[in-house]
């Protein structure tokens, strides 16, 4: 929180001014913290890089900086993302071998009633496994979500 020398009040960072009396700008070093929270958000939300910066110096924040700050939350974003992929293909690639397990003893077992069952609910998890597979591939290539 940031103190009004002249109202004695405290506010939010991401006010500029003093909400009361519109008379303090706030310190940038008070409200840098803030802004790098709301860069990587915006980031998060797949703004691109150049807008987030352009957001950052629009606040006052020093080019230098600005590009300091989007990069490392970029690069926090990506990683976010990669760990998150990496969760979505273990648990696509579990699903998978467990499909491929079901259709196989279907297969082989497959002019009973339990063989059609077994080859259906293998061919079903096989369609529900290859979704998160597919995009932990994609969100560990890109770094991205979607």
């Amino acid at each position: 929180m940031i103190e009004c020398p002249t109202c004695k009040i405290s506010f939010s960072p991401r006010h500029r001014l003093c909400p009361r009396c519109r008379a303090y700008e706030a310190k940038l070093e008070d409200r840098v913290e803030y802004l790098a929270n709301s860069a990587e958000t915006e980031l998060d939300r797949g703004v691109g890089f150049a807008e987030v910066e352009s957001i950052l110096l629009e606040e006052g924040v020093p080019p230098l900086v600005a590009h300091e700050i989007v990069s490392a939350r970029a690069l926090r974003v990506k990683r976010a993302a990669r760990r998150h992929a990496l969760v979505r293909l273990i648990a696509g690639s579990g699903i998978l071998a467990l499909a491929s397990s079901l259709t196989l003893v279907g297969v082989f077992t497959l002019p009973s009633r339990l063989g059609i069952r077994l080859l259906a609910a293998g061919l079903f998890l096989g369609a529900a496994g290859a979704w998160p597979f597919t995009l932990g591939i994609y969100s560990l290539v890109t770094g991205r979500d979607r």
